[in-house]
């Protein structure tokens, strides 16, 4: 009995994930084609854009509990998230350009790196809402530069500090000292872009809308804090209780979030 339970759960695991590269697939082509559209001359499309923008090097690396499937034990990508809460079959969807080796989650496209920027400005030009997570790179604080330089990106994005709690590294690619990054992330957008974050914090995140003007926030929206009860027990018998809390996002916080610009 119990290994027809395991193999019954194998199952269902293996169906859910080619259901998942299904529609993962389906995305990447349906996005394909409406870059074809918006290509042409005063193309356009009939869809809500949402542009993802992130570093490489952390991408599928912000994790925090499941609340999506009631399974708080599980843990779900911040790209997953998205996804999950702004995907609407023939209508919307999100997406990021280059490949962070993502294999679930936002649609993709890659441009070859000659023509990036002939590419990416009709997206950032069409999008509904630019989501973006800053880094340090140089790619990243260009596109940062492009956003605050461009009143009518700047006032159509959202920025997000994750918790730095959340950041699980990737096996065969390279670890990052998270909090000295974000210190770097915080530190060179504010030399180079003129872009003020606030200090990223170990166990909380906030999305942000930033001034044009003054480079400030004026809006936010901080993450969720999910209540969770641990215990110490010895033989059944239960020593000591407490309350943590731990930094997550629901359909219903990306959506409020999405709403500060949209």
């Amino acid at each position: 009995m119990k290994s027809y339970k395991t193999n019954s759960i194998i199952r269902s695991l293996g169906l859910a994930s080619y259901i998942k590269e299904r529609v993962y697939r389906q995305k990447n082509e349906q996005l394909k084609l409406d870059l074809v559209d918006l290509a042409r001359e005063g193309g356009n499309i009939d869809k809500d854009l949402f542009l993802y923008l992130r570093p490489l090097g952390l991408s599928g690396t912000i994790q925090f509990k499941n609340v999506f499937d009631n399974n708080p034990n599980g843990l779900i990508s911040f790209e997953e998230a998205l996804s999950r809460a702004l995907d609407k079959p023939g209508r919307r969807y999100a997406f990021c350009v280059g490949d962070g080796d993502e294999r679930w989650g936002v649609a993709q496209v890659v441009f070859e790196n000659e023509l990036w920027m002939e590419r990416v400005v009709p997206l950032f030009k069409n999008a509904s809402a630019i989501i973006s997570m800053p880094g340090a790179t140089d790619g990243c604080l260009n596109e940062s530069y492009l956003i605050r330089t461009t009143i009518e990106l700047c006032k159509r994005t959202i920025f997000v500090i994750p918790p730095l709690i959340c950041y699980r590294p990737k096996k065969l690619r390279k670890e990052f000292d998270i909090g000295a990054y974000y210190d770097q992330v915080i530190r060179r957008h504010a030399q180079e872009v003129g872009l003020y974050f606030p200090d990223a914090r170990m166990d909380a995140g906030v999305f942000l809308v930033m001034d044009p003007q003054t480079g400030r926030p004026v809006k936010q929206l901080e993450w969720q804090q999910l209540r969770v009860e641990k215990s110490n027990a010895y033989f059944g018998i239960v020593l000591s209780q407490r309350v943590e809390t731990t930094p997550v996002l629901t359909a219903a916080r990306i959506a409020a979030a999405v709403a500060l610009v949209a």
